[in-house]
């Protein structure tokens, strides 16, 4: 018997536990309405009272999306400390202050009463370093957003060849630089060359046309213009032909208008072996 009532008010104790769970959020939200009330009712005392309530205390910012950013980074650049009022900045202030930053591309903050922040963030995201006078970070949506940093990521293919005064006055040659370079890195990836052979270097030649230097050895390859993805291919196989030799190509030409299908291969020397004694 007497066990049999011990389980009676353990169960008894649990119950009463879920039961004050919800209890304890309707008293929270209880209090929120009590305090708009009281706030609508005694007009501008009332607000302010409500506004320096430690219930608005901010107690939560809770960060969604960020890579690059830290969230007490993100914190810093909107402007919101824990322990101010939540009415202190307001989500379009925080979210104007937060989209100054090169990093963000988008930013929505959402204030939840009584004490939290949301920030939902678009980074953008570096794939590649522009060289110009000083190196750039390119996003993978084309867009140039940032000049590099010692904080910045540098293991990127950097772009070079570039002419500085029309990237900078021609809208047309910009574009087209980068929408060639970014379709030649997408079509390298998709002709499985890159984690065999990931490209150090995009180089824009004097005709327009586009070279890379991959490998470890900076193997140079002349492709010409776009499309790339057969090019590539091509040279997919002919890396795989001289995989089973000793050796390797120093430069492969596949930019020929006249013969797409043909490629023009120069070996790099044998190594000299020493004459054994």
């Amino acid at each position: 018997l007497g066990a049999a009532r011990a389980r009676a008010a353990a169960a008894s104790r649990r119950g009463w536990a879920r039961a004050r769970r919800p209890l304890g959020r309707a008293a929270r939200l209880l209090a929120v309405c009590a305090l708009v009330v009281a706030a609508i009712v005694l007009g501008k005392a009332g607000e302010r009272m409500v506004r320096r309530s430690a219930l608005f205390s901010v107690r939560t910012v809770r960060v969604e999306g960020n890579h690059h950013l830290t969230a007490e980074r993100i914190r810093a650049l909107s402007g919101i400390a824990l322990g101010q009022s939540v009415f202190e900045v307001s989500p379009a202030e925080a979210q104007a202050r937060l989209e100054q930053s090169p990093w963000v591309a988008q930013a929505d903050v959402e204030r939840r009463l009584p004490n939290t922040f949301v920030v939902q963030l678009t980074e953008h995201r570096p794939v590649l370093l522009l060289s110009l006078d000083q190196p750039y970070l390119v996003a993978d949506d084309g867009m140039v957003f940032k000049q590099a940093g010692v904080d910045d990521p540098v293991d990127l293919p950097v772009l070079t060849g570039v002419d500085r005064a029309r990237f900078t006055a021609e809208r047309a040659y910009r574009t087209s630089v980068i929408a060639d370079a970014l379709g030649l890195l997408g079509d390298y990836r998709g002709s499985g060359l890159s984690a065999a052979e990931p490209v150090d270097e995009v180089h824009v030649e004097s005709t327009g046309g586009l070279s890379i230097y991959i490998g470890s050895d900076a193997m140079f390859v002349r492709l010409g213009r776009p499309p790339f993805l057969t090019k590539l291919r091509r040279l997919r196989t002919l890396l795989q032909h001289f995989a089973s030799s000793d050796r390797r190509p120093a430069y492969v030409y596949l930019d020929s208008p006249s013969r797409p299908d043909r490629a023009t291969v120069y070996l790099r020397p044998l190594p000299v072996r020493s004459a054994s004694r």
